[in-house]
Protein backbone atom coordinates (compact mmCIF):
# COMPACT_ATOMS: atom_id res chain seq x y z
CA UNK A 1 0.00 0.00 0.00
CA UNK A 2 1.43 3.29 -0.96
CA UNK A 3 1.52 6.26 1.50
CA UNK A 4 -1.37 8.33 -0.52
CA UNK A 5 -3.36 5.50 0.27
CA UNK A 6 -2.54 4.68 3.43
CA UNK A 7 -3.29 8.51 4.17
CA UNK A 8 -6.99 8.39 2.48
CA UNK A 9 -7.97 5.35 4.17
CA UNK A 10 -7.04 6.80 8.02
CA UNK A 11 -9.51 9.49 7.00
CA UNK A 12 -12.11 7.19 6.30
CA UNK A 13 -12.14 8.58 2.41
CA UNK A 14 -13.87 6.76 -0.42
CA UNK A 15 -11.37 7.34 -3.18
CA UNK A 16 -14.42 8.32 -5.32
CA UNK A 17 -14.74 11.59 -2.45
CA UNK A 18 -11.02 12.53 -3.13
CA UNK A 19 -11.15 12.49 -6.36
CA UNK A 20 -14.76 14.87 -6.55
CA UNK A 21 -13.03 17.29 -3.89
CA UNK A 22 -9.84 17.80 -6.01
CA UNK A 23 -10.97 17.77 -9.67
CA UNK A 24 -8.33 14.21 -10.29
CA UNK A 25 -10.14 11.05 -12.55
CA UNK A 26 -11.09 8.82 -10.37
CA UNK A 27 -8.83 6.49 -12.25
CA UNK A 28 -5.61 8.67 -12.52
CA UNK A 29 -5.89 8.79 -8.29
CA UNK A 30 -5.93 4.75 -8.41
CA UNK A 31 -3.35 4.33 -10.36
CA UNK A 32 -1.15 6.73 -8.31
CA UNK A 33 -2.47 4.72 -5.38
CA UNK A 34 -1.22 1.63 -7.24
CA UNK A 35 2.33 2.85 -7.89
CA UNK A 36 1.14 2.69 -11.88
CA UNK A 37 2.08 6.06 -12.63
CA UNK A 38 3.72 9.64 -11.50
CA UNK A 39 1.27 12.22 -10.48
CA UNK A 40 2.22 15.81 -12.57
CA UNK A 41 2.69 18.76 -10.37
CA UNK A 42 -0.82 20.29 -10.23
CA UNK A 43 -2.12 16.84 -8.91
CA UNK A 44 0.42 16.02 -6.41
CA UNK A 45 -0.50 19.67 -5.27
CA UNK A 46 -4.44 19.70 -5.48
CA UNK A 47 -3.67 16.19 -2.95
CA UNK A 48 -1.30 17.86 -1.25
CA UNK A 49 -3.66 20.76 -0.02
CA UNK A 50 -6.55 18.41 0.17
CA UNK A 51 -4.95 16.35 2.56
CA UNK A 52 -3.35 19.59 4.80
CA UNK A 53 0.30 17.76 4.19
CA UNK A 54 3.69 18.11 2.31
CA UNK A 55 3.77 16.40 -0.80
CA UNK A 56 6.60 14.95 0.25
CA UNK A 57 4.46 12.96 3.25
CA UNK A 58 2.10 11.41 0.16
CA UNK A 59 4.69 9.54 -1.90
CA UNK A 60 7.47 6.96 -1.37
CA UNK A 61 11.09 7.88 -2.20
CA UNK A 62 13.23 5.13 -2.63
CA UNK A 63 16.72 5.27 -4.53
CA UNK A 64 15.99 9.02 -5.26
CA UNK A 65 12.62 7.87 -7.53
CA UNK A 66 8.81 8.11 -6.39
CA UNK A 67 7.62 4.69 -6.44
Amino acid sequence: MKKLEILRRSKGLPRWKVAKETGIATITLFNVEKGKCYPNLKTAISLSKFFGVPIDDLFEVKGGEER
